[in-house]
Order: structure tokens, then C-alpha cells, then sequence
């Protein structure tokens, strides 16, 4: 008995210390004691096999992982399949850690959780359903852990689908409406968030309003969702925020940034410097880095740049991201020169300020330092992201440069050139450079794999329009609507642009713009409309469109009507609009061309 016990003493020390190494991942260290305990005839117990396992596992070494699970085929326990299957997971192999999932003989909800999140983290989102559908036909009621991973998987993908699947298993169709967030505000709050991410702000007030017990994180969560759909403008967060005050719910640090970001993006200055006098009086609020970089974005926006700066310069405790922000909002407010400034005396950057960079030149039209800042983040060793790579190519297209175009595109990853942000601008590269044929290539692979996206059918009628091919665009639009795709401002702009220069009727676009466009018509999509009357012939009524429409004329729309006069040989309306342009101010540089136009006419 005695020598029993000593013997239970030296396991229970040496599986202490292999339980050490685990944690410190040692593997080594764990390697000696393995050797130690098999000369003495101890590797057989269970709870030392399964710490091997583990630590092979957290090591990455599967193979010596599968040889110490194979060693131990008398002495498994329920551990060594959860072991066998964590070893899987960690390494990607979904396939064996879904083997050893199915041959786990009692699954608890931790199992079930662990490879939902598995086939989650990977994007498999229908996998991850599959499993919990599972969960729920063998009576394995889930937890919180189990809601929180499947509907971070649908928010991920986008899946809303999927999510009100989810949520149907737990409310007879309808989980907002079963009674069940009356008595579970945790997962009401993961509805709103799930709804929000995947675009459904109608669904994510819903189960918003449905929620009996409303917390601080329940108005969060709905504030997010507006935020995260720009569609519906700034207006619903500050409504959304003055109700949540009456109520008597104290903003916090998240309440505040969803805020101010709104603000910012109505340009409510006026509200947003209110908001900041209340974040005065909470010392806590006032020395957060986040909240002092939502101020500066909101000044930066709002164009008031000295405000800013000042913020900035308060801010008891500046990251990284306060540094980015001060670049945009430099980049914003056309003070270039500040942002290449502020950018070169950041004390450390990561690959937004990198991005924020970009987009400064970008912005400012410096389209040749946007290339050679890209090439420098190559020397630097930043690894480029999806948002680097549209700058980049956005920027070679801008120019139009097609050779940097190309090597931007080599610099790309298979990955992130499937991506459909990136996909777009590299189709958007090959329509400015005239290259119609690999930008149809682009376009019908992005089609067959991707989302529908307006902007990527938007940049392919561009393209064609820029070829002048009008009656392909127009057949472009037309695919669109059959496909599904809501078309819009762009869409429009695009239209014209290739009617305008085609000379194609104008009628032909009237269907679309009474059914899909309605009065979105901006003063750019008036000033094509103007171009293209005009190159028609339809002097008189070009004249009358610049008159009647909505805004004011500016140069660009007064230089079409010109430029058609010069057309036409119609100098009477072209005196008429040159003597408009004199009224601005800094009308001179354009004046002499416009001179020559008439002196044509």
C-alpha cells in the first residue's frame, strides 16, 4: 500500500509539472518528463496521456499527437477524444476533429460549442448551423456560449438567413415574438447585434422592442446597428440617444462614439459640441483614447481642423489609432502637407496609418506619391490589405497607369483579389486603362464567386461606357435588374456618361430613372444630362435643364453647356453661359479654354 500510494505521489508531481510546461507550451521540458515517467512504466495513466496530447497538440506536432493517442488505446476516457479533437481544431483539420466529435460517447454543451465555433472561425457558416440544429434534435439545451458563437457566425458571413433559422429553433418561428426575451435580455442583445451586422435594422428594432428587460448593452446594440447601416442616416442614433436618456439609461463610452460618429456624419456640430461638454464633466469618458479619437474624427468631419488638433493634443494617453485619426482628419480638410507631417512623426504605425496615408494622396490627387507610398510599405515590410490595395490601384487608375496597375495587382494574394472590394477596383483599373476585355475576365469570375454588389456592376457599365460601347451598358443595367442588384446614383451616372458620348437617346434611360431612381438626381448626374443634350443637338433644352434643375449651376455644368455650344456653332446660349461663369471667382483658368470654345463657334 504503501509503495501504491508513492507511486501516485510521483504521477501526481510529474503530471503537475507536465501541466506547467503545457501552460508555458514548453515542449522540451514536457518531452523529459515523457521520458521519465515511461522509463518508470507510468505512461500508461489516462490524465498524463491526455496532457501529452494536449501539449503535442498546442505545439503543433499532430503527428506525435496521434502517436501518444494511439499508445493509450486500453486507457482513453471522455477526455481523450475532447483532447484528440482540440489537436484537430487548433490545427485546421475540421475534417478529423469532426471524426472525434462523432465518437465523443457523452457530448457536453462545451463539445457542442467547441466545434460550432470550429466550423464559425473558418466561415462554414452552414457547418456551424448544422451542428447546433444537432444540438437541439439530441435535446442538448444550448447555452450562452452556443447563441454567441452561432449568431457571430451568421453577423460574419452576412448570413441573415441563416440567423433567423437559428433564431426560429427557439421561438416557434419567431424568437422575438415567443416570449422568451422577456426573461433573457443576454440573448435578445445578441439578436439585435446579429441583425444589425447582417444589415437588418427593421429586424434588429424588432427584437430591440421585444426585450422586456432593457439594458445599457440593449440600446448599445441598436445604436451599433444604425451606425453600422449608413442608409438610414445620423437622425434614428440621436433620436435614439435622447430616448435612451429619458429613460434613464447613462451613456457610455460605446453610447458616445456611436454618437459622435453620427454627428459627424450629418456634420451636426452643434449636438456633437454638446455631447463633448458632457464628456468634460466624466473624468473617465475624458482621459479615454477612444472617446477623445471619436472627437477629432467628429471636428475633422464637421471641417474644423483647429479643433481637432486641439482634442488630439489634450488627450491625456494617444494609441495608434488616435495618431490615424489625426492623419484623416488633416486628409479631410485638403491640409495634405499637415497629414504627411503628422504621419512621418507618428511614434509607431500599423497598416491603417499606412491606409490613412494612402488616402490622404488619394484625396489630395496625388495619385503618383499614393504608388510610391505603396511600394514603400513593400520595403517597410507592412503587409498589404484589401484597404492598401484599393488606394493603390484606385490611385493607378485615377492616372490612368496600367503598368504600376499590374504590379499592384501582382502584390495581391489569390485571397484578397477574390475579395469583392478588390476585385471591383481592379476591374475599375482595367475600364480607365481601355483594357475591356480583362476587365470582362474580372467581372464574369467576380459574378460566378462573389455577393451581388452594385458597385461591382457599376464599375463594369463604367468600363464599357468608357469604351464607348453605350448600348452594351445599357444591357449592362438591364442584366443588373434581372440579377437582383438595386441600381443606384452610380449606376445612373454611368448610364448617362455613356449615353452622353454615344449620342444614344436619352428616353431610353427614362424607365429606369421613374422606377429606380426617383429624385436621387444629384448635381453631377445633371450636369451629364446637360452634356448629353447637348452634344444631341438639343440646345434649347439643355439650357432649360441647367435652369430648371434643383441647384445652383456650377462651373463643371456651365463648361458642358460650353463645350456643346463650341459643338453645336451655338454662340448666342454660349455668350449666354460664359457670362454665368464669370461670376465665379476663380473662373479665369477655365475662361481662356471656354474663350476658345466660342471662338470655335
Amino acid at each position: 500500500m504503501p509503495i501504491q500510494r508513492k507511486k501516485s505521489s510521483e504521477i501526481k508531481l510529474y503530471c503537475a509539472l507536465l501541466k506547467q510546461f503545457l501552460n508555458a507550451r514548453s515542449l522540451n521540458e514536457g518531452k523529459r518528463i515523457h521520458e521519465i515517467l515511461a522509463s518508470r512504466g507510468y505512461d500508461q495513466e489516462a490524465y498524463y496521456g491526455n496532457l501529452l496530447i494536449s501539449l503535442y497538440g498546442m505545439c503543433g506536432l499532430v503527428r506525435d499527437a496521434e502517436a501518444a493517442y494511439a499508445k493509450r488505446m486500453a486507457y482513453r476516457d471522455l477526455e481523450t477524444f475532447q483532447y484528440m479533437m482540440d489537436v484537430y481544431v487548433s490545427c485546421g483539420d475540421l475534417t478529423s476533429a469532426r471524426h472525434f466529435f462523432n465518437i465523443v460517447p457523452y457530448k457536453g454543451v462545451a463539445t457542442w460549442n467547441e466545434m460550432i465555433l470550429a466550423y464559425a472561425q473558418r466561415g462554414h457558416v452552414e457547418q456551424a448551423l448544422g451542428v447546433f440544429r444537432l444540438m437541439d434534435l439530441e435535446g442538448i439545451e444550448p447555452n450562452q456560449a452556443s447563441f454567441v458563437r452561432v449568431f457571430d457566425s451568421c453577423a460574419v458571413a452576412s448570413a441573415l438567413r441563416e440567423g433567423i433559422v437559428v433564431a426560429g429553433l427557439y421561438g416557434g418561428g419567431d424568437i422575438a415574438r415567443s416570449g422568451r426575451l422577456d426573461r433573457d435580455v443576454f440573448l435578445g442583445n445578441l439578436l439585435v447585434q446579429m441583425y444589425g451586422r447582417c444589415g437588418s435594422v427593421r429586424d434588429a428594432v424588432a427584437a430591440f422592442g421585444e426585450i422586456a428587460a432593457k439594458n445599457s448593452f440593449s440600446w448599445n446594440s441598436l445604436l451599433v446597428a444604425f451606425a453600422q447601416n449608413g442608409d438610414f442616416g445620423a437622425a434614428e442614433p440621436l433620436e435614439l440617444f435622447v430616448l435612451m436618456d429619458l429613460e434613464g439609461f447613462q451613456a457610455d463610452r460605446v453610447t458616445f462614439v456611436v454618437v459622435l460618429d453620427a454627428c459627424g456624419s450629418v456634420g451636426d456640430l452643434q449636438t456633437g459640441s454638446e455631447i463633448h461638454r458632457e464628456i468634460c464633466c466624466r473624468d473617465s469618458l475624458l482621459s479615454n483614447a477612444v472617446v477623445g479619437t471619436a472627437l477629432v474624427d467628429l471636428y475633422a468631419k464637421c471641417g474644423r481642423l483647429e479643433d481637432a488638433v486641439l482634442v488630439f493634443q489634450q488627450m491625456p494617453s494617444r494609441n495608434v489609432v488616435s495618431w490615424n485619426a489625426l492623419v484623416s482628419a488633416c486628409a479631410r480638410n485638403a491640409r495634405h502637407l499637415d497629414a504627411k507631417k503628422v504621419f512621418d512623426g507618428m511614434p509607431q504605425r500599423d497598416i491603417a496609418s499606412w491606409n490613412s496615408m494612402l488616402a490622404a494622396c488619394f484625396h489630395g490627387g496625388e495619385f503618383r506619391r499614393g504608388i510610391e507610398l505603396f511600394v514603400e510599405m513593400d520595403v517597410e515590410g507592412i503587409q498589404h490589405d484589401a484597404i492598401s490595395l484599393v488606394s493603390a490601384l484606385d490611385a493607378c487608375a485615377s492616372l490612368p497607369d496600367l503598368v504600376h496597375g499590374k504590379l499592384v495587382v501582382a502584390a495581391a494574394n489569390a485571397e484578397l483579389l477574390d475579395g469583392l472590394r478588390v476585385g471591383t477596383a481592379v476591374l475599375n483599373l482595367y475600364g480607365k486603362c481601355g483594357c475591356l476585355q480583362e476587365a470582362r475576365s474580372v467581372f464574369e469570375r467576380m459574378v460566378a464567386f462573389s455577393r451581388p454588389s452594385a458597385p461591382l456592376w457599376n464599375a463594369m457599365i463604367a468600363a464599357v461606357a468608357h469604351s464607348g460601347e453605350s448600348k452594351a451598358s445599357m444591357e449592362l443595367v438591364c442584366s443588373m435588374l434581372l440579377h437582383g442588384i438595386q441600381p443606384d446614383e452610380v449606376t445612373l451616372l454611368a448610364s448617362l456618361t455613356a449615353c452622353s458620348h454615344a449620342g444614344t437617346k436619352f428616353s431610353h434611360l427614362h424607365p429606369i430613372l421613374d422606377d429606380h431612381f426617383g429624385a436621387k438626381l444629384s448635381q453631377e448626374h445633371y450636369t451629364c444630362l446637360v452634356d448629353h443634350l447637348g452634344r444631341s443637338g438639343r440646345m434649347g433644352e439643355a439650357e432649360e435643364l441647367l435652369e430648371a434643375m434643383p441647384f445652383k449651376p456650377d462651373q463643371v455644368s456651365l463648361v458642358a453647356l460650353l463645350g456643346a455650344c463650341g459643338l453645336q456653332g451655338d454662340l448666342s446660349r454660349g455668350q449666354r453661359a460664359f457670362a454665368k461663369l464669370g461670376e465665379f471667382e476663380d473662373h479665369a483658368v477655365t475662361a481662356i479654354g471656354c474663350k476658345e470654345l466660342l471662338h470655335d463657334a
